[in-house]
């Protein structure tokens, strides 16, 4: 009977079009939220909180000048990425890491590998 009526088909189609978008919005959402997560662990502090109490030494590090010191490394925004797979694209934004002599702060994230 759907056949007969092309309404109730191109209803259908959009409903999953909007599942769709919601379900990519949620997984770019996680994505996003397991990323910050990641930045906080290896510099060892929220975005909130000031980088001078920080006395640790990092696994991450600075490609321009080798530091590991937590507290010489600033977040500098995100970057957006995107993931292919078979159901679609996801669209995030990757959180930027510098260091405080202007070099780009390799993060070790364990979602990306």
């Amino acid at each position: 009977m759907i056949y007969k009526i092309p309404e109730i088909g191109a209803g259908i189609q959009s409903f999953f079009r909007e599942l769709h978008q919601e379900l990519a919005q949620e997984v770019s959402r996680k994505i996003e939220e397991q990323l910050d997560q990641e930045v906080n662990a290896w510099l060892y502090r929220h975005w909130y909180e000031r980088r001078q109490g920080v006395k640790r030494r990092s696994q991450a590090y600075c490609q321009k000048c080798g530091s590991q010191k937590a507290c010489q490394f600033l977040r500098n925004g995100y970057r957006a990425r995107q993931v292919v797979t078979q159901f679609g694209v996801i669209n995030f934004r990757l959180p930027r890491v510098r260091c405080v002599c202007g070099g780009s702060v390799q993060i070790p994230f364990l979602i990306m590998k």
